[in-house]
This record gives C-alpha cells, structure tokens and sequence, in this order.
C-alpha cells in the first residue's frame, strides 16, 4: 500500500509499536523486569513521528 509522499506501509514499524505499548502495560500490571515504562512510550512515539510528521508536511505543501 503506498501513501502520499512516497512512503510506503511497513508492518514491521506497526509491530514495534504494539510491543512498546505492551512494555508499558506490562509495567504498569508490576513485571519485575520493567523498571520504568517510559522507555516503551519514548518508542512508540519515536516510531509514530516519521509518518505523523511526512503527513503534516504534504497537507503544509498542498495548501501553500
């Protein structure tokens, strides 16, 4: 499936996201081995920017 702009769909990109927010909720049920469950919402917003971002500059370039 392509998008606008050129990018195309990678599902790889989807399931990275779905294991960050498992880590966070894994921390927040109490798994021992999370310490901290900031580190799986900095990756699922690092991993969402990138499309979020390319979106908002082709809508920014159609409307100029």
């Amino acid at each position: 499936m392509e998008r606008q702009g050129g990018l195309t769909y990678q599902p790889a990109l989807d399931g990275l996201r779905a294991f960050a927010v498992a880590s966070v909720i894994a921390y927040h049920f109490g798994a021992g081995w999370m310490t901290g469950g900031f580190l799986g919402v900095d990756v699922f917003f690092l991993l969402s920017r990138l499309p979020i971002r390319s979106m908002l500059l082709n809508e920014w370039e159609r409307c100029r």
